[in-house]
């Protein structure tokens, strides 16, 4: 898999989540939309705010948050990796081709 492909599927994954994600706490909670997006972007960003609700969080609640934590995270993470690919790559190629021009 190029960089390029990975950084695409990680960019589709994480995006795919977040919708989900804010769809999940919109349905599972009395959050509007703004405030379910706010829960999602600060649970995979690993800022972790708080809890913006002053009633303590249901079960249900607290096993979809940790599964956002997980999967949210791990396509971030798997996406941030692509990027790094794509400039290491890039980089090594520079590098390469320069020795190439030189010898």
């Amino acid at each position: 898999m190029t960089p390029l492909s990975r950084f695409r599927l990680g960019a589709i994954v994480t995006a795919a989540i977040i919708v989900c994600a804010v769809a999940g706490y919109y349905l599972l909670g009395e959050r509007s939309l703004l405030e379910s997006f706010f829960m999602v972007i600060i649970t995979v960003s690993g800022v972790g705010y708080s809890e913006t609700s002053t009633m303590p969080p249901h079960m249900q609640v607290q096993v979809f948050t940790v599964a956002v934590i997980i999967t949210g995270m791990t396509a971030v993470a798997y996406t941030i990796g692509g990027i790094i690919q794509m400039v290491a790559k890039g980089e090594i190629e520079r590098v390469v081709s320069q020795r190439r021009m030189t010898h």
